[in-house]
């Protein structure tokens, strides 16, 4: 796989750069245009791709026409118009449902790649590839810096799979990342990194949410609990976005609850297989799994403080 300088290069990404030369209209599909995927799509059309997509709803439709995206009918038509296609959707089962079936990606697609950056187990990652026959090659890119990186063009994205397909799938990347790893080349490490960033999220949005509650409880001014800690060592990036959105009791999803419970389940997963204990996880994994939800909306994770509220006998805000 090359010398070390290589290996180094590779390791590196550099900040999206949409020239002359990259604005020639290139082509690719994407599935999954929510929080994090439509704000991608937007940055990839900024860098000269044309889309294809596929939806499932009405909203979805009018959202992608309106952003100029083509919509197809199925997955497989979009494998009929493009040799690479980018799954940005909820959950193993969804990637899943992309590729399987007489509609699906592979019974069209004869040669390709598809590009796996929605958030699922490194074993899923497999699960996929052992589906994806001789010609077509998957990459193991999920991607981290929320709904507020992918507008900004501002993700890191962490890529796992052969190292020259990688490369092919460079331009996608630096469309809306600040910064691309190659973590390595075997399918999963992305996932498995990506696990590791998602264990720190979830432990410390419920970090948030239990100093709201405490300084609460304490009688202090919650916005002087914001303009202090965020300038103190206890500060970190959860807290500064999650404070502002408890004080307002606004819970409308960044990071959705069930999203944080899936993936620290596959943070909790990952060390059971590897015999290390993940003591913090476990507690937050319970946390997610105990608060109160929304039967209507999807909501954010800081909503875990509705099982403070409930211990503290208050309201829980249900939406």
């Amino acid at each position: 796989r090359g010398t070390g300088n290589h290996r180094k290069k590779e390791r590196t990404g550099s900040r999206r750069t949409c020239g002359a030369e990259e604005n020639q209209m290139k082509q690719l599909g994407i599935i999954g245009l929510g929080a994090m995927g439509a704000p991608m799509a937007g940055k990839l059309q900024e860098c000269g791709f044309q889309l294809f997509t596929t939806v499932r709803s009405a909203y979805s439709r009018q959202k992608a026409e309106r952003m100029g995206i083509q919509v197809l009918e199925t997955a497989g038509e979009i494998a009929e118009r493009t040799d690479r296609i980018l799954l940005m959707v909820s959950n193993y089962e969804q990637c899943r449902g992309c590729l399987q079936g007489t509609d699906g990606v592979l019974a069209a697609m004869k040669k390709g790649i598809i590009i796996v950056s929605s958030t699922i187990a490194p074993e899923q990652m497999r699960l996929l590839s052992e589906m994806c026959p001789e010609g077509i090659a998957l990459l193991d890119a999920p991607v981290s810096g929320g709904v507020t990186g992918a507008e900004q063009g501002k993700l890191v994205t962490m890529a796992a799979g052969d190292s020259q397909v990688f490369e092919v799938c460079r331009d996608i990347f630096q469309a809306y990342s600040k910064k691309i790893v190659y973590v390595g080349a075997k399918l999963g490490q992305g996932q498995m990194l990506k696990a590791v960033n998602q264990m720190l999220v979830g432990i410390h949005i419920a970090a948030a949410a239990e100093a709201v509650s405490f300084s609460e409880s304490m009688g202090i001014d919650p916005q002087v609990l914001q303009d202090t800690i965020s300038e103190c060592a206890g500060n970190s990036n959860m807290f500064q976005s999650r404070v502002p959105k408890l004080m307002k009791h606004d819970f409308s999803s960044r990071a959705a609850l069930e999203t944080m419970e899936k993936d620290s389940k596959i943070c909790i997963d990952l060390a059971e297989k590897a015999g290390v204990p993940c003591y913090l996880t476990e507690l937050c994994h319970d946390l997610y799994r105990k608060t109160p939800r929304s039967e209507t909306v999807q909501e954010d994770a800081c909503a875990v403080i509705r099982v403070y509220q409930q211990a503290n006998g208050k309201d829980s805000n249900l939406t």
